[in-house]
């Protein structure tokens, strides 16, 4: 079995690499372990909560592949949480690793050296992890998936969004947004729909998106996107 350890900025990327990875892998070849980890500031414990199964049962020895997606609560911890659990990881077999993050609360502006500092610390051997940045929040993603909108709500029209927004998800850069979910809340607000940052609010529109075109076209639209989307081809092949 082929294992894959992914450390998401929080319940959104944590979210998002769950359908991923179902989508791709299919939900018979798949086990998922879904965690949240929280706490270890002043030199406390880092805590964990209790594990959630998805995809083929724990314990089924039908599973081909096997990934555990930990929601770390913030940018700050995604990285620190993977190198604390590095040696753990590579001892317990695992093939892949994988960081998710996010630019905000960093500018544009500052991106450069976001992205000059994103692998300071990482070690490299024996699994090389694969630190994805999305510009300049996931959401940044989900605009750019926008046949999503009617998903949500079928008065979520192209004209009806791109009025709603001021620009055209279709058209125009979802990387250079500077804060993509409160541009979806204001799409979605064109018809009495909120976007909040709760788990409610993220599945829907996680559950909204199309997973075929994630995978094979979002890279062209939002490069950011690219690396994920390569790691996840890799171990599953």
């Amino acid at each position: 079995m082929k294992k894959l350890a992914i450390f998401a900025e929080g319940g959104t990327e944590q979210a998002f690499a769950e359908k991923l990875l179902l989508a791709v892998g299919g939900e018979r070849r798949i086990q998922i372990r879904k965690q949240r980890f929280r706490g270890g500031r002043r030199g406390g414990p880092r805590t964990r909560s209790a594990s959630t199964w998805v995809g083929i049962p724990h314990g089924s020895a039908d599973a081909k592949y096997y990934a555990q997606i930990i929601d770390c609560g913030q940018d700050e911890r995604v990285k620190g949480d993977l190198i604390e659990n590095y040696k753990s990881l590579t001892q317990h077999g695992f093939d892949a690793v994988i960081g998710i993050q996010d630019v905000i609360p960093k500018t544009h502006a500052e991106l450069h050296l976001v992205k000059l500092h994103l692998r300071d610390r990482l070690p490299t051997k024996p699994i090389n992890p694969v630190m994805v940045l999305a510009i300049m929040e996931t959401e940044a993603w989900f605009l750019a998936e926008h046949t999503h909108f009617p998903r949500v709500h079928p008065g979520l029209t192209p004209t009806t969004v791109s009025k709603a927004a001021g620009f055209d998800p279709i058209k125009d850069d979802m990387e250079a947004r500077v804060r993509p979910a409160e541009d979806l809340h204001r799409i979605y607000q064109a018809v009495g729909c909120v976007y909040e940052k709760k788990p409610q609010c993220i599945q829907r529109t996680v559950d909204a998106l199309d997973y075929e075109s994630v995978y094979l076209e979002l890279g062209d639209r939002v490069p950011a996107i690219r690396p994920l989307i390569e790691a996840i081809d890799a171990f599953l092949s």
